[in-house]
């Protein structure tokens, strides 16, 4: 039995924002019209290709596409931030979501979709490589930027070294 449209919209939609508001650097309003747009865009193509194998995985694909169509291609402030930071010392197993907003806006937009799709949503480099319509060599230069990502979330804030007890 396939499945329709809305069935598959309302099973993914929270996966769905969660991606948007890490592509859109936790911005809750701009990962909505994201999101938005993506459902709106989507609903009209799954008429005619019913999504494929893989509806959930056509449906993230489609908001890379979304994300990647809607912002310019050269983030020229996020790159210069990445140039910036630190290498991180250490992977932290648990991260704190709106760090993790946060961190992700000082990643270029096209580096930021790889790593969503790559590293948080598991996607093969084949299949990344195909929804950001780019060469697998690419996506790894692209993938270089977890580092980027880490130095940020794990970059001390204000001046707090973290043995501090809440103490100014």
């Amino acid at each position: 039995m396939s499945q329709t449209f809305e069935e598959l919209a309302g099973q993914e939609v929270d996966g769905l924002f969660q991606g948007a508001l890490f592509l859109q650097a936790g911005d809750e309003a701009a990962a909505e019209d994201l999101l938005l747009w993506t459902l709106t865009k989507a609903f009209h193509v799954f008429r005619e290709t019913g999504g494929g194998e893989s509806p959930d995985q056509w449906l993230e694909g489609r908001l890379i596409h979304e994300f990647l169509a809607l912002l310019p291609m050269s983030d020229v402030a996020a790159q210069a931030r990445a140039a910036e930071l630190e290498s991180p010392l250490q992977y932290v197993g648990s991260v704190d979501p709106g760090a993790l907003h946060e961190a992700a806006g000082q990643v270029p937009t096209r580096a930021r979709a790889a790593l969503w799709l790559v590293v948080l949503r598991r996607w093969t480099y084949e299949e990344a490589s195909a929804a950001l319509h780019t060469t697998t060599e690419e996506l790894k230069d692209l993938l270089r930027f977890r580092h980027t990502l880490m130095s940020a979330v794990l970059k001390p804030r204000h001046g707090r070294n973290g043995t501090d007890g809440g103490m100014s």
